[in-house]
């Protein structure tokens, strides 16, 4: 429901040009955002009134949405149809969107790029030079390392770490509190489980599926299309083969080669 806000007469507190919006969801608030032409739009949303205003980007252009406690750096440009949430602060050179979602206290670090319709989850941290890219979906209070690399339609579950450097391929999901070390490659369509930890320069390829707490060492190798399972081990620089099958609970000693 949409209803106008009457200025009072004369008043230094007047609305006027502030349109009031009542929406339910994020969908609804970002069609009612782009339905309106006023500077200045109040939602009430999760029970809370929030105040959204246009930002402007440094050329001038008028961008995305923003609430009023967000904190967006005068450098950072953020696209048409983007949305960002309360308590979040995006960075200097940060470009957001188009039609991205910025969630309530995400902090955004500097020059990190955020392609269009990408979700970030409340309270997650992206930092310096990550990229997320197109669909990426990323979830609650989850932390990006620094230039990081999040392809399209990637998932990534609550609380999960991704470190520093480290890519994650097109529709990857890693499950919530995951670990992924500094420049580990998680290849397309791979499946990593909750609490699952990938170790620093691994290389997990295409289509694996690791299990639940499952732990893969300092630069091992897992082929094409291995099943790791849950509570496994691989060891430090050991190689599983492509279609391998790893049951639970299973320990493969460091620098060891499973065909």
């Amino acid at each position: 429901m949409e209803k106008q806000q009457r200025g009072k007469e004369g008043g230094a507190s007047a609305l006027r040009g502030v349109q009031r919006i009542e929406v339910v969801s994020i969908n609804d608030l970002r069609a009612a955002l782009e339905r309106s032409k006023e500077a200045s739009v109040t939602i009430e949303f999760a029970g809370k009134d929030i105040t959204f205003t246009r930002h402007t980007n440094p050329d001038k252009s008028l961008g995305g949405w923003k609430a009023d406690t967000a904190t967006v750096d005068p450098t950072a440009i953020v696209r048409e149809g983007t949305i960002v949430m309360p308590g979040a602060t995006i960075g200097p050179g940060a470009t957001i969107g188009p039609r991205a979602t910025i969630g309530p206290d995400v902090t955004i670090g500097e020059r990190v790029q955020i392609r269009f319709v990408a979700q970030i989850g409340d309270g997650a941290t992206i930092r310096d030079g990550a990229i997320i890219g197109p669909g990426a979906s990323i979830g609650d209070r989850v932390d990006i390392g620094a230039y990081a690399r999040i392809h399209s339609d990637a998932q990534i579950g609550d609380s999960a770490t991704i470190g520093p450097g480290a890519t994650i391929r097109s529709n990857a999901q890693i499950g919530d509190l995951a670990t992924i070390g500094y420049r580990a490659t998680i290849g397309e369509r791979v499946q990593i489980g909750a609490y699952a930890i990938i170790g620093p320069d691994a290389t997990i390829g295409p289509g694996t599926q690791i299990g639940d707490l499952a732990t893969i060492g300092y630069r091992a190798t897992i082929g094409d299309l291995a099943t790791i399972g849950d509570l496994a081990t691989i060891g430090d620089l050991a190689t599983i083969g492509p279609g391998t099958q790893i049951g639970d609970s299973v320990h493969i000693a460091p620098e060891a080669t499973v065909p």
